[in-house]
């Protein structure tokens, strides 16, 4: 899943096909496929290891609303917030939401 578009499918297509890039070459184009590849293997991430692993950049360079979306952009994907604590340091990390099993019902010869 990317990150939201605000633009139809249609003007996508069309901004394509005439080789601009989406969104006016917004730097979101392309991050969500970015971040999902990037934390494919991983058990927990942090914002600041997304955003220097994924998008070279310090988090202290990035807006508020930059780290928002990369935080909504990790919930809607499966991953919860938590607070790590080690001592007396706390950081908020975030990590794959436990799925329940799914329920199979019983079979007929039981």
């Amino acid at each position: 899943m990317a990150l939201a578009c605000s633009i139809s499918i249609d003007a996508h297509s069309s901004r394509e096909a005439a080789g601009e890039p989406p969104n006016g070459g917004s730097r979101w184009d392309t991050q969500g496929e970015v971040i999902l590849a990037w934390t494919a293997n991983r058990e927990t991430v942090s914002l600041a290891e997304v955003f220097a692993s994924c998008m070279g950049e310090n988090t202290a360079r990035c807006t508020q609303a930059e780290k928002r979306r990369v935080a909504r952009f990790l919930m809607a994907n499966g991953w919860k917030r938590y607070q790590q604590r080690r001592g007396r340091q706390r950081e908020w990390r975030y990590r794959r939401a436990v799925t329940s099993p799914q329920l199979t019902a019983p079979e007929e010869d039981w």
